[in-house]
């Protein structure tokens, strides 16, 4: 809640004074606004104080203490749970003081209780479009670019938790989203409403791996590339932007380039402190598999058959425990092995996958058949 002058009151609110972006509202100790709302900070009979807000409200039309007053109703709205109301006192606040940041958090609060997530995303792209507004605004009148630079960064600094909440709110809802072609479009607007929050990388990655779920590689790549704009060193990003050039054939010395930063990366990955080790060692491993597979790929292109054979071999044990990219990685290796007339081993790596039921399973018997295995079976 927004703290006035010379008035230390003890309101129970949403948020905690101090620093804020918006209005700095000052009332004078003792003067007629600071009395009525000590009155109504004692008020105990929840109709009665709303009757004294809006006494109070219309009373002190044209001050800013009414942006005060709203704030405190709202808050009390929020404990009781009365959610309409919450979002009808903000809209009264945002109107008088439309950067209000702790009025926007307390609409996202009620919203997350509801479990309103269309809610939730609406005030959170208002919220992030306040900071931005905020961010570039000009120096007030008689304030200097250097001193209001410092106290721009103090406000924001002091609604750093609500803009933390807010956002996490927003990001972890997108990315729930179970629709996978409106999860992307969400955390798209996430990223946009929230360009320097914590989780805009977060939501870069989670879209970007949405974005291969329902194989549209030119938006991976896309959104791959601004995550790695933020963290150049995402060893899932990397492999996603390498895998898919590696197959569309497009950006070929980058993909290798970014497969072998993996293989860098890799051993200096430090495990999260919430991933059992076996899960970590094994998503490890995976990646690895992954980044060989990808070289091998590359190579293939470049007709290089007997290097491409030696970087599958190293992906074939790494990813038995993923039957999709195991599947792929042996279609690649007997490909090679077949290329080079390799046909009794091209054979045995075939058959070894030609059960599991994966995207491959036809490529991977229509190659059997070409190098003088099963014949294929009929459809």
């Amino acid at each position: 809640m927004k703290r006035w002058c010379l008035l230390f009151l003890l309101v129970a609110t949403a948020s905690s004074a101090g620093a804020q972006i918006g209005k700095r509202v000052l009332i004078a100790a003792n003067s007629p606004e600071d009395k009525a709302l000590s009155a109504i900070s004692a008020e105990s009979d929840p109709q009665k104080k709303v009757a004294m807000f809006e006494d109070f409200i219309q009373k002190f039309a044209g001050s800013d203490a009414v942006v005060v007053a709203l704030e405190m109703l709202q808050a009390d709205y929020l404990k009781a749970q009365d959610y309409p109301k919450v979002w009808e006192t903000g809209e009264r606040a945002l109107a008088l003081d439309p950067l209000d940041f702790n009025v926007i958090t307390s609409m996202v609060r009620a919203a997350e209780q509801m479990n309103d997530a269309q809610t939730i995303f609406a005030f959170g792209e208002r919220a992030g479009a306040m900071v931005k507004t905020f961010k570039s605004s000009p120096p007030p009148t008689g304030i200097s670019p250097e001193e209001w630079a410092s106290r721009r960064q103090s406000d924001l600094n002091g609604i750093a938790d609500d803009y933390n909440y807010v956002a996490y709110t927003f990001y972890s809802r997108a990315a729930s989203e179970p629709n996978l072609a409106q999860r992307i479009a969400l955390l798209e607007s996430f990223a946009a409403a929230f360009p320097d929050s914590a989780y805009t990388g977060y939501a870069y990655e989670t879209a970007a791996a949405t974005a291969q779920q329902v194989n549209d590689p030119a938006k991976l790549v896309e959104l791959a590339q601004k995550a790695l704009a933020l963290n150049p060193h995402s060893i899932s990003m990397l492999l996603l932007t390498a895998d898919s050039w590696s197959e569309s054939g497009e950006k070929l010395d980058q993909a290798e380039k970014n497969a072998r930063e993996v293989l860098v990366l890799l051993p200096k990955a430090q495990k999260p402190a919430n991933v059992p080790d076996e899960a970590w060692s094994n998503q490890i491993s995976v990646q690895e598999g992954l980044a060989h597979s990808i070289l091998g790929q590359l190579l293939i292109r470049q007709q290089k058959m007997s290097d491409a054979i030696a970087e599958l071999k190293l992906g074939t044990p790494l990813l038995k425990r993923e039957p999709v990219s195991y599947a792929r990685n042996q279609y690649r290796l007997g490909f090679a092995l077949g290329k080079l007339r390799r046909l009794a081993e091209a054979r045995t790596v075939l058959n070894e996958v030609a059960a599991l039921d994966t995207p491959y399973k036809s490529l991977i018997l229509d190659l059997l058949q070409q190098v003088g295995g099963t014949p294929r079976r009929p459809r």
